[in-house]
């Protein structure tokens, strides 16, 4: 991604889950969760623009030019898993297209959008299920559409011959296109006959909007042009607000949504900012280079200012307050962005069905013996594939191997980033942490506690000096008794000179993990179980241990809940218990799930987890309760769960999850992953005798 020419930008448009895509040239188009890491989405050929649709991130809309085919729309309805041509009565497009959607149409499947066809605008008003012409003709190919956020009504477009359109029903007919060009007002100045590259409208008038030109002057001033009118129609009066811009082209235009005479300007030597409406602009910069800018987006929120470059990867700025210089962060799941309290229980934007919780933490891998290439960046250690550390018998004397990958989101290198890594029994709500953790820190405690250290003569590595957006990845070795349980949960905590862990001993809520690790960007938990479908035998059950804790001075009633996410139909999973205790006894178990004498001599209970599955009508999770365990202060539950797979899809992944439950808090959860092997296709040569 870095070297290469970034078309467009699209985000997400809800605060929350913060993803970004972009069209690629040559290169397709890409994504990003929130890391450092951009996969490359099914679509190929060049990219251009990338839309996620408002109300459902899973629905999204992209652009592709291939030979002879060009700015062609593409929608994915499952996250960009899969993307399909959406294209009917659409003609051959632009180039690098433009693809515009207004955001308060109705949702899918009536979402109106707006496409650039080789010489007029197109429009679909069924969420680019089919495409009729919108516009005229407009003198040349389009090459910019915006419509006013206060007005679908009001859709502008402009062409790479300078002209600009503008429609007074939302697009709807040819004849309500007009061409407004020229101003009608005394003083208004004459329009530059260079290509269109940017038009925002101002969030509150429809009728005021601001266009960006590209090319240079050559005897036609002027980049950067704002047209007011009194009727959007016939009154048009235009002024060069280029001021003190250098001459070079402008290539894409942003502006503040709450103080609209702030606005900026991506250039063919970076961005430049205006706060008074054109009257002056300065370079803003704050560490961007002087390099070519294709085009600016805001985040949801408005506090954050994305650029995407020519060969120079894609940056953001916050615009509300001064970032950290020193900003260092393990991620808590996939769309951590190590900037605030952890997005958990919610759905996964990029994957249908699937939530994502805060005890995740993609930054922590397992690779049990045969080992793969150790991860040499971000991009390869992301795509590596985790496994269950195994225990090291006789037949794996060799040790496990642990990697651990650090992030540093400031401007600035930060030394000395300590990394301690500990690991206890899976579990779902954890062990409190021993007493005298942080006083020991990055040391070994010496409190008695369920905790361990990866390896014993290592309490932690140091990394001499992290830098900025450049992740560094750490290796351990693990050795795993055979008296632990059949996997086990990892516990990352880094802290660096200039950015350092701060908890105490005296407070006890800094020993508990459901307090810490969602809330503190230097501490992340790996609580994942990988389930391999081709070793289990139709109808087998492998038992998979599991503990509950109570890290409290005090008995609790407990709720453990199943959440089914995305497991094939037929599955089946059971919890296997000792003899319990709980609020109101079994035969009251008012939620639907079934209780039956275990089958297995070593536990008593056998809660039938997927057979009470409800719906949530509020989150649409599919979900069963176990309510009120009874679990004594400081002490554990020991279980077992049984996943029997049901008929997946060859080499496809599924997950679910078991969470522990305090009252309305989650205190802590187990996720399971379950792999379905691929097909095998086995060709066998003839032989005739």
């Amino acid at each position: 991604m870095t070297i290469s020419a970034l078309n467009a930008i699209g985000s997400s448009a809800t605060e929350g889950p913060d993803f970004v895509g972009c069209g690629v040239q040559d290169n397709g188009t890409i994504r990003t969760a929130g890391g450092l890491t951009w996969d490359s989405l099914p679509i190929g050929g060049d990219g251009s623009a990338f839309i996620i649709d408002p109300a459902n991130p899973l629905i999204i809309y992209g652009q592709l030019t291939t030979v002879g085919v060009n700015g062609h729309p593409y929608k994915s309805t499952d996250g960009g898993a899969s993307f399909s041509p959406a294209d009917s009565g659409f003609p051959d497009g632009t180039f690098v297209g433009v693809l515009v959607l207004d955001p308060n149409s109705p949702p899918d499947p009536n979402r109106v959008l707006f496409a650039s066809g080789s010489n007029a605008i197109y429009r679909s008003t069924n969420s680019a299920g089919s495409w009729s012409q919108s516009s005229p003709a407009l003198g040349g190919s389009p090459s910019a559409i915006a419509v006013a956020p206060s007005s679908s009504a009001v859709v502008y477009a402009g062409s790479n011959s300078g002209a600009i359109w503008r429609s007074s029903d939302g697009g709807a007919t040819t004849g309500n296109w007009k061409n407004i060009k020229v101003g009608t007002l005394p003083g208004s100045a004459t329009l530059p006959p260079r290509p269109i590259s940017a038009i925002v409208v101002h969030p509150t008038d429809s009728d005021t909007v601001f266009i960006a030109f590209s090319g240079f002057n050559a005897g036609s001033p002027g980049h950067v042009y704002k047209g007011t009118s009194t009727d959007g129609w016939t009154t048009w009066q235009w002024e060069n607000i280029t001021a003190n811009l250098p001459d070079i082209p402008v290539n894409a235009m942003e502006i503040n949504r709450t103080a609209p005479d702030r606005l900026w300007v991506g250039t063919d030597t970076g961005v430049f900012q205006t706060t008074d409406g054109g009257l002056t602009w300065v370079p803003f910069d704050n560490g961007l280079p002087n390099v070519v800018v294709g085009a600016l987006a805001l985040n949801a929120a408005g506090d954050r200012l994305r650029a995407a470059t020519y060969g120079y990867s894609m940056w953001e700025m916050p615009l509300s307050a001064q970032c950290d210089q020193v900003d260092v962060y393990v991620r808590d799941n996939k769309l951590d962005t190590g900037e605030a309290t952890a997005l958990s229980g919610i759905a996964d934007p990029t994957a249908v069905g699937n939530f994502v919780f805060w005890w995740e933490g993609v930054d922590a891998k397992v690779d049990a013996y045969p080992y793969y290439t150790p991860p040499p960046d971000g991009i390869e250690f992301d795509q590596a594939v985790h496994e269950n550390p195994v225990r090291n018998d006789a037949g794996h004397p060799n040790p496990n191997r642990l990697y651990i990958q650090v992030h540093n989101r400031g401007p600035q290198p930060t030394n000395n980033v300590k990394v301690k890594v500990l690991w206890a029994d899976a579990s779902a709500g954890l062990p409190a942490l021993p007493s005298d953790f942080w006083s020991t820190f990055p040391n070994t405690w010496s409190a008695a506690s369920a905790w361990a250290p990866i390896d014993p003569a290592v309490p932690f590595q140091t990394i001499p000096q992290l830098l900025a957006h450049t992740p560094k990845i750490l290796t351990w070795n693990w050795t795993v008794p055979t008296t632990a349980a059949t996997h086990s949960c990892v516990l990352t905590v880094i802290s660096s000179d200039e950015d350092p862990v701060s908890h105490s001993d005296m407070n006890p809520n800094d020993h508990l993990i459901w307090m810490l690790a969602p809330n503190d960007k230097h501490i992340a938990l790996k609580n994942m179980t990988i389930v391999n479908a081709a070793g289990i035998p139709p109808g087998g059950r492998i038992p998979l241990n599991l503990d509950f804790h109570n890290a409290m001075r005090t008995a609790r009633f407990f709720d453990i809940i199943f959440d089914e996410g995305t497991l094939p139909r037929g599955s089946k999973v059971s919890l296997l218990t000792p003899a319990v205790k709980s609020r109101g006894g079994w035969k009251k178990n008012g939620n639907g799930v079934p209780v039956r004498p275990s089958p297995s001599k070593k536990w008593k209970l056998e809660f039938q987890l997927s057979d009470g599955v409800v719906r949530n009508p509020c989150d649409g999770k599919l979900t069963a309760t176990v309510p009120g365990i009874l679990i004594p202060p400081g002490k554990t539950l020991h279980t077992a769960v049984v996943i029997v797979p049901g008929r997946g899809r060859p080499g496809a992944v599924y997950r679910c999850a078991i969470l522990q439950r305090d009252g309305a808090t989650i205190v802590g959860g187990n996720t399971y992953e379950i792999r379905i092997p691929p097909l095998e296709v086995v060709v066998s040569k003839r032989s005739d005798g």
